[in-house]
């Protein structure tokens, strides 16, 4: 079964508002895309490599643009893309090996920073 409209135009407008972004936003969303559940903040600042500030300035493009939200996760913000289709769009357009590359910053960087984990161990 093919496409509905709606769902060709929703593909479409988040591949475009993807391509419009810069280098912070794009690998913050990248991440974010490939987490596959809502993704702490604090892990995804460590895991794009962004500091405070650039974090909170590539959250509120991603959100101006409705790429990405941010949800209440414990006592802590999350975040995960706006819609399916985002993580889609993303998803469509990275390769094999950039997947794995941020995977494993993720997961060491998630580790990293468990209770249960000293740093010596990650």
């Amino acid at each position: 079964p093919g496409l509905t409209d709606h769902e060709v135009d929703q593909r479409t407008g988040a591949g475009a508002r993807v391509a419009l972004l810069h280098g912070d936003e794009r690998a913050l969303l990248e991440l974010v895309c490939l987490a596959g559940a809502p993704i702490a903040l604090e892990v995804a600042s460590a895991a794009s490599r962004l500091d405070g500030t650039q974090l909170t300035r590539a959250v509120a493009a991603l959100r101006a643009a409705s790429l990405a939200r941010e949800t209440q996760r414990g006592r802590g913000l999350a975040l995960e893309p706006y819609h399916d289709r985002v993580r889609e769009a993303v998803a469509g357009r990275l390769g094999p090996d950039r997947q794995v590359q941020l995977h494993a910053r993720r997961i060491v960087d998630a580790r990293y920073r468990s209770p249960h984990c000293s740093a010596s161990t990650a």
